[in-house]
């Protein structure tokens, strides 16, 4: 953005990163980045002292960015974001401690070098950024409960009985399910008559649900000609229906995955809870594993208080960088609707022009795999963006002067002439939490290397590696969660599917497809990212 105003922030880390790096150098070289209008050193960015400066440059400034560049992200972005004066998109951190003075501590002048270039990175990425305000809904205070059975009359009179209407739908003729006789008289029998007396429970019989729609917070259910909103919905089906055509109906209204058997099982979503909203629908007894009565009762009990934690709430609130469609770029192909790993994607059918994408607001958890397949380049997103990706590509291979130093340290050692430079895309998960990890324990890696974080390995675009080359990448090393890891569903499978194909057009091309390299990355073993990343660099080196 031409009219940012960007301060930068130089720590010296209590010595830890100034024994290493010149930080003199890098704050005066960062003052002649573009949009920077005031750049200064401090001691220790992350205590009281160094916020009161920073916010003080601010207002004395007109400064409406930052970029800190000391230590990691992950252990320092949100205590940043919370005690900045600008927006906390707009707070950048570039890693210069882990990333550059503590693995290259035996480098100086090199470790400097790459240190401008990180800051330069981050500086683009931050010109460039947006600011956004987190999505949210209201939770319709009430709940459905399907399935009559033991599950779901104990699910319905636990919610029931902290004070929350409850509807309970049952396709039979009666409650109790899959109860015998002789269990409806040892106990059970007492349970049918508690729920149909219920004043907070309403029974629907001999009905089922016809239609969903709606979104997280509030669900419009449909029982034939009957409407009504709930904020959460109980699936307590049982095990007739979960293996009859109607569990695949049900799964269909409610975005549910099936297994092979047509259970619903249960689907744990690894990611940060700010960046997911919970959908309010829960799976509990024989709808989701063959289980007996008790531990239905068990399930049905556990599945209800989450159900209650979700509709006392209030609201749902989403803080993912939501992902947007341009109503003038989108051709309604729909090429975006099955990439979604959380179904937050649906054409909208428009009459006298083509079908429109809509993303959900509080479904979308930014992954970017949309932004990715869309042809147009339709869909874009605030976190990651074309444009911010493409900067950081610019800032880590154009850098001349930093080529310079490298070449100069080079010459000196004997070493060679021109170095090469190795751009790495790093999952935020897998990746680059690996690369954090290595400069935590001080492990050393080629210095030539650039990274560049992403949320998911599919936002890995062949576009912007395509751009990375052609802009003078000597190679570009992808690294992402091993498959059946990815926080995001399906990432890696499509980061691999891309990556393969484009493998095969540079080949087709004249060009040496082992310049590009994607690696499953554990995040805890930093050891092999750096044995995975040394020898890509040696490769491309010899290259």
């Amino acid at each position: 953005m031409s009219d940012a105003k960007l301060g930068i922030f130089i720590c010296d880390c209590g010595g830890a990163i100034s024994s290493v790096l010149d930080t003199a150098c890098l704050e005066t070289r960062a003052r002649g980045l573009p949009n920077v209008a005031f750049a200064q050193r401090l001691n220790y960015s992350c205590l009281p002292d160094g916020a009161e400066t920073i916010t003080a440059a601010c207002a004395d400034h007109g400064l409406d960015r930052v970029v800190v560049a000391g230590c990691t992200a992950r252990l320092m972005s949100r205590h940043l974001q919370r005690s900045l004066p600008v927006a906390g998109d707009l707070v950048e951190l570039a890693d210069i401690r882990e990333g550059c003075a503590w693995v290259h501590g035996d480098q100086p002048a090199q470790a400097t070098a790459k240190a401008l270039d990180v800051i330069a990175m981050a500086a683009a990425r931050a010109g460039l950024g947006q600011a956004r305000q987190p999505v949210s809904g209201e939770v319709a205070p009430a709940a459905l409960v399907i399935g009559g059975g033991v599950a779901g009359m104990t699910a319905a009179l636990t919610l029931a009985n902290a004070g929350q209407p409850v509807v309970l739908v049952e396709r039979a003729a009666a409650l109790g399910g899959a109860l015998t006789k002789a269990q409806r008289r040892n106990g059970w029998g007492g349970r049918i008559e508690q729920v149909s007396r219920h004043p907070n429970i309403a029974v629907a019989l001999n009905s089922q649900v016809s239609d969903v729609s709606g979104t997280v917070g509030r669900y419009t259910v449909s029982l034939g000609d009957k409407q009504f909103d709930v904020g959460a919905i109980i699936v307590a089906t049982g095990e007739p229906l979960a293996a009859q055509p109607g569990a695949g109906i049900l799964a269909h209204l409610l975005d549910l995955r099936q297994d092979q058997q047509g259970y619903f099982p249960e689907v744990r979503y690894r990611l940060r809870p700010e960046g997911y909203a919970e959908r309010g629908i829960y799976v509990c007894g024989a709808a989701h594993h063959p289980t007996d009565p008790r531990e239905a009762e068990i399930e049905a009990i556990s599945a209800a208080f989450k159900a209650l934690r979700h509709l006392r709430a209030g609201q749902v609130v989403n803080q993912a960088p939501v992902a947007r469609v341009d109503p003038a770029l989108c051709t309604g192909c729909a090429n975006c609707v099955e990439p979604c790993p959380f179904d937050a994607i649906a054409m909208l059918q428009r009459a006298e022009a083509v079908d429109l994408a809509q993303i959900d607001p509080l479904l979308c958890t930014g992954c970017g795999n949309c932004v990715v397949v869309c042809p147009v380049k339709a869909i874009s997103q605030p976190i990651d963006s074309d444009a911010q990706v493409l900067a950081q590509i610019e800032a880590a291979v154009r850098t001349a002067d930093s080529r310079s130093a490298d070449r100069r340290v080079r010459s000196t050692n004997g070493a060679g002439s021109e170095p090469v430079r190795i751009l790495v895309f790093g999952c935020e998960w897998s990746g680059h939490a690996a690369a954090e990890l290595a400069g935590a324990n001080k492990l050393s890696y080629p210095v030539e290397t650039r990274l560049i974080r992403l949320r998911c390995s599919a936002r890995f675009d062949p576009l912007h590696i395509l751009w990375a080359l052609y802009n003078g990448a000597d190679g570009v090393f992808l690294g992402a969660c091993a498959p059946g890891d990815c926080h995001y569903i399906d990432g890696n499978r499509y980061a691999q599917e891309r990556i393969a194909t484009l493998s095969k057009l540079l080949a087709a091309n004249g060009f040496d497809p082992r310049r590009l390299r994607l690696a499953w990355i554990t995040p805890d073993d930093p050891r092999d990212f750096v044995r995975q990343v040394s020898g890509f660099t040696e490769l491309v080196a010899k290259l």
